[in-house]
């Protein structure tokens, strides 16, 4: 039988620039919004200090999911050793989606591993 686990990695999503919450603090147009953009606190002429977290809005971490078909309990001790299956890892998912057989999933070595 086979064994088939995707781990799927999606990409984070950069925060968005406020441009209007920049003006309001004194950012000019130019470098200085292009640093902040970059994570990177900028000085103002004026003597004052803008961080980025002042002037970036939302923005989100990557998640990861994993989809799992396991046809047989006798597959678990190999996906167990498997690097990207530990867990640590697998604890740290946003999600874990199911395809395995509901006979195979309803062992306790099935509910252990997930």
């Amino acid at each position: 039988p086979v064994c088939v686990c995707w781990l799927l990695r999606m990409p984070a999503v950069p925060p968005k620039f406020d441009a209007a919450a920049a003006k309001a603090l004194g950012v000019p147009s130019g470098p200085l919004r292009g640093r902040l953009c970059a994570g990177q606190c900028v000085a103002l002429a004026d003597g004052s200090e803008v961080r980025p977290e002042q002037v970036l809005r939302g923005g989100t971490a990557g998640e990861e999911l994993l989809l799992v078909d396991v046809a047989s309990p006798s597959q678990l001790c190999e996906l167990r050793r498997h690097p990207l299956l530990s867990a640590d890892r697998l604890a740290a998912l946003s999600a874990v989606v199911h395809l395995t057989p509901a006979a195979v999933a309803a062992t306790a070595a099935y509910r252990a591993f997930c």
